[in-house]
């Protein structure tokens, strides 16, 4: 990392006293992974035997696109049309699983169609948000006729194609 971060010229460090009570910003040389980008778990710590036991280190993890790393899993639990006094709705509810890096995507989209390379086609019908804690999701939204298939894609690109059945 840099001494003076946006100096020109500023000196690059490999090492640099630590003491209890002090914070510091590091700027990474080449962003996180360094310039090769390298994905994995990075380790600062002070090699004194007793800073190390009394928890003077910690754990940067850099993932391989440098946002969350990586897809999630789609879900879906429930899938029916409800009929009631505006006519038909969808109801569409399921669960995303967190990202390798720990969070959930924030909302999900639901199309009327297939999956193509991973990717969902077809007419949109409607986004519904994702709770952050349970991951879950839910879309009813009123349509003329239920759709033949249905493809649900999560903000963080996991995807779920299945066919309806009313």
């Amino acid at each position: 990392w840099y001494l003076e971060p946006g100096m020109e010229g500023s000196e690059q460090l490999v090492s640099h006293v630590l003491i209890p009570g002090m914070s510091l910003n590091l700027h990474f040389v080449g962003g996180a992974g360094s310039e090769i980008q390298a994905p994995g778990d990075y380790l600062f710590f002070d090699r004194r035997q007793p800073f190390q036991e009394a928890g003077l280190w910690n754990i940067l993890r850099v993932t391989d696109d440098g946002v969350s790393g990586g897809t999630d899993t789609v879900r879906v639990n429930e899938m029916k049309t409800l009929f009631g006094p505006d006519g038909q709705n969808l109801q569409v509810a399921g669960v995303l699983s967190p990202r390798p890096a720990g969070d959930t995507a924030d909302r999900v989209s639901i199309y009327s169609g297939q999956m193509v390379g991973g990717r969902c086609t077809g007419a949109l019908i409607g986004t519904a948000p994702v709770d952050s804690g349970s991951g879950r999701f839910e879309l009813r939204k009123a349509v003329s006729t239920a759709p033949d298939e249905v493809c649900v894609q999560s903000s963080a690109g996991g995807a779920l194609q299945g066919a309806f059945t009313p």
